[in-house]
């Protein structure tokens, strides 16, 4: 998943950028920044070169290098977007719609039937959107511009998927809500009015002369420059780069660029024009020239001095980003220069892409360059530098540590060592740990070993060393892990990370020293963090200190706590005895939490949660039907009040969803979701098992030790998977502690959502659900 790039002299593919979102069309704008749409919060991506992006994890899986550490997100946008799930954009240069429309984002708004309009604005190497106004609205509720494109005549020409139903639905369900058709698509034609309506004449830009075809590149409509370019490209016609090199160093900085591209694909780039254009007038012409230079995957000793003096004195960020891009594509004993130079640039460290693209081109020689990279961070002198401190080290010493071999371990000592001061290694240190999460390491690193060892003989190591000193089971780290656990004094995240770690260690010892964490003195985070390790071990204590701290728990505590008795047939038979002496409500142990119990399949068990809960079994088909006609027929009478209806999403859908910016990242994004169209809307809602998108789909996992965990994959690497349950508390399980992990059958979202509601509190729910908030006033 991801975008490609056809490359013109070698007639081959390469993946440009990975993942995405869902990537939607594509554009370029006048100086050749790659734009789509995509199925986000944000209407658009910005793609350069050799980039990680967010992806549907659990429908396309990992990126593909696990060592990524990072990725980015699609371009924040300022302003109205509405319900957003933008199709084909384009960067509008058709020369015909009104000047406002000039260099513009125009993009479709499928879900809300409408086509919009963004500026893009520069923000360091990449851009943010801001909203400029509707360009298309309509009341049919068929229209769903998926796809727009710029015809020749400077029309728009939108792409209509002309359909009720567009939300992910499984066709073999979809024949309930109309008759599927392949012939309702549409496509729309935007244009002035008055503008003359007939056919156009046949271009034939083939049959024109190469010089015909260079004067078509300052076309004020963009469709003609890229068909001559193309066309160049195909002829190979060296005899007009003679023409086109006036352009290039002329006056107009577009015009130079447009010449760039043609000069390359009729064959006329080579290393001494390119020495001469990094040093031209335009930021959009020497970053093309370093993107096209680093095709070649190496570079003259001339165009690397270049390259240096540009890492050191260029002023435009965005070349900056593209010379980080292409130090990635260069051997190592070129690019690492080229990397140190502009790891000196503190500058860089705030900007949005240049960090982790200098990350990604470090990861890619940390192996194959490993004793050059030592030898770069070995030097005092760069750990000054923010970049460096900040970003590259601390994901250096884990893409070792991911290494798992004797040469990553004495990488990672060597990078410890190396740093300047105690915060600095203990911060690599933490890094370390959190790399080893979920991992057992049956055979500690020895030299590894023995540096911890040295740093936990200090009167007061860090909480981060006494963390990997347990996962490296150092027999000492225990014994001051619990006292620093048993320290209120100590800072709250420092205990709460430490006792996770102890979680991980499962040594008996632990459990009487962490339950006292669980006291009502106790800040929540600890409470929290306490709740997690004592999942690991198979107490009955456990369960019972649950149930007599719980009278004093927040309400997110006892859905944890509820959500950890339910883990074990033993624990779940301890809330059952809570619920019949009343020290807990039967109406708090949600459905979800009841067919969590009954996974373990204990016949006396399964009769006492029936007397309590009644049988607990799917609704059928014709009665979730019935809930649906119902509501439908309530939401038809009734007339609701969005500014109640706030409350009541935030209680009962924004604790897995979120909406307008509020709420939890469990489920999908409401603010996406397809809310205004009740077809889809009240089956999502009262029957969110019937279709799960995949990276949705649930998975209940029970472990080596009895228990039962029901979460999305919020995370899955080599040595744990981490599962996120309905309450938002994750957990992180080793590969090797897990039985089965399989799809569960249900949603993670319970059913009987609207039965506590009354009829008022309904349509309230719906109308704050259906709306998209305002556009900002012009």
């Amino acid at each position: 998943q991801g975008i490609w790039r056809y490359h013109v002299t070698t007639k081959r593919f390469e993946l440009f950028a990975e993942g995405g979102g869902n990537t939607w069309g594509i554009d370029f704008d006048r100086n050749g920044q790659l734009f789509a749409g995509g199925n986000t919060n944000e209407p658009l991506c910005h793609h350069v070169q050799g980039a990680y992006y967010i992806k549907g994890f659990g429908k396309h899986g990992p990126l593909h290098n696990p060592f990524a550490f990072g990725y980015f997100n699609p371009v924040k946008h300022v302003g109205f977007l509405g319900t957003a799930l933008t199709g084909g954009c384009v960067i509008y240069q058709g020369g015909l719609l009104p000047e406002r429309f000039n260099d513009v984002c125009i993009y479709p708004n499928l879900r809300a039937n409408a086509m919009r309009v963004s500026q893009l604005v520069p923000a360091g190497s990449t851009f943010e959107s801001h909203y400029q106004e509707d360009f298309a609205v309509s009341s049919d509720i068929w229209f769903r511009p998926v796809d727009c494109l710029v015809g020749p005549d400077g029309a728009l020409y939108a792409a209509d998927w002309c359909d009720i139903n567009i939300s992910h639905t499984n066709p073999q369900d979809r024949s309930q809500w109309y008759p599927p058709s392949r012939e309702d698509g549409r496509i729309w034609r935007f244009v002035p009015n008055g503008t003359n309506p007939r056919p156009m004449e046949k271009l034939a830009l083939e049959e024109q002369t190469s010089n015909e075809l260079i004067k078509l590149l300052g076309h004020r409509n963009a469709w003609y420059s890229r068909e001559a370019r193309r066309v160049l490209g195909e002829r190979r016609d060296r005899s007009v780069i003679k023409s086109l090199l006036p352009l290039l160093f002329g006056d107009d900085d577009h015009l130079a660029l447009e010449a760039l591209w043609a000069t390359y694909v009729s064959g006329g780039f080579n290393n001494e024009l390119a020495v001469e254009l990094l040093s031209h007038r335009s930021p959009a012409v020497r970053a093309w020239t370093i993107r096209l230079l680093g095709d070649e995957k190496r570079v003259s000793a001339a165009v690397l001095r270049t390259f240096l003096e540009l890492a050191e004195r260029e002023a435009d960020p965005t070349v900056r980003s593209q010379l980080a891009c292409t130090a990635k594509r260069l051997p190592g004993y070129q690019a690492l220069p080229l990397i140190e130079k502009m790891l000196r640039r503190d500058e860089d460290a705030r900007d949005a892409h240049i960090p982790l693209l200098l990350w990604w081109a470090v990861e890619d020689k940390a192996v194959s360059d490993r004793r050059d990279v030592a030898e770069l961070f070995a030097k005092s002198s760069a750990w000054q530098h923010s970049l460096v401190r900040d970003v590259i080290v601390e994901r250096l010493v884990r893409r070792y540590a991911g290494e798992r071999s004797e040469a990553g371990w004495e990488s990672c000592v060597a990078l410890l060592n190396a740093a300047p001061d105690i915060a600095q290694r203990n911060h690599l240190i933490a890094a370390i740990d959190v790399q080893l999460a979920g991992a057992r390491l049956d055979t500690p690193p020895a030299q590894l070993t023995r540096l911890v060892e040295s740093l936990l003989s200090q009167p007061t190591p860090a909480p981060a060393v006494l963390r990997l000193a347990l996962r490296l089971q150092i027999v000492e780290a225990l014994r001051k892990s619990l006292q620093l656990v048993s320290d209120r004094s100590a800072s709250a995240e420092d205990r709460a990370a430490l006792i996770a770690a102890l979680g991980a260690a499962q040594h008996p010892e632990c459990v009487d020293r962490l339950l006292p964490c669980l006291s009502k003195d106790e800040p929540s985070q600890v409470r929290s963090a306490a709740m997690s390790a004592l999942q690991a071990y198979d107490d009955g204590k456990i369960a019972e200190s649950l149930v007599a701290c719980y009278p004093e728990m927040t309400p997110e505590l006892k859905a944890q706590a509820r959500g950890l008795m339910v883990s074990r047939g033993a624990w779940a038979q301890t809330l059952i005895d809570a619920v019949k002496a009343g020290k807990i409500a039967a109406s708090e142990v949600d459905i979800a939490q009841v067919r969590q119990m009954l996974v373990h399949e204990q016949p006396e068990l399964n009769r006492q949660i029936e007397s309590l809960w009644g049988k607990v079994t799917p609704s059928t088909t014709r009665e979730k039907q019935g809930k649906i006609n119902a509501v439908q027929t309530m939401l038809a009478k009734g007339k609701g009040d969005a500014s109640a209806g706030k409350a009541l999403v935030l209680k009962h859908c924004c604790v897995c969803h979120q909406l307008f910016g509020e709420g939890n990242k469990i489920g999908p994004d409401l603010t996406t979701a397809d809310r205004k169209n009740l077809a889809v809307l009240l089956p999502n809602v009262i029957d969110p098992s019937a279709v799960i998108r995949p990276e949705f789909v649930a998975y209940s996992a029970q472990t080596v030790d009895g228990r039962v965990l029901v979460g999305l994959m919020a995370d899955s690497g080599p040595d744990s998977v981490t599962l996120l349950d309905a309450k938002n508390v994750r957990t992180t399980l080793a590969r090797n502690g897990i039985e089965t992990l399989e799809p569960a059958a249900t949603s993670l979202m319970p059913e009987r959502l609207l039965d506590t509601l009354t009829t008022q509190e309904i349509c309230d729910l719906f109308a704050f659900l259906r709306t998209d908030g305002a556009p900002p006033a012009r």
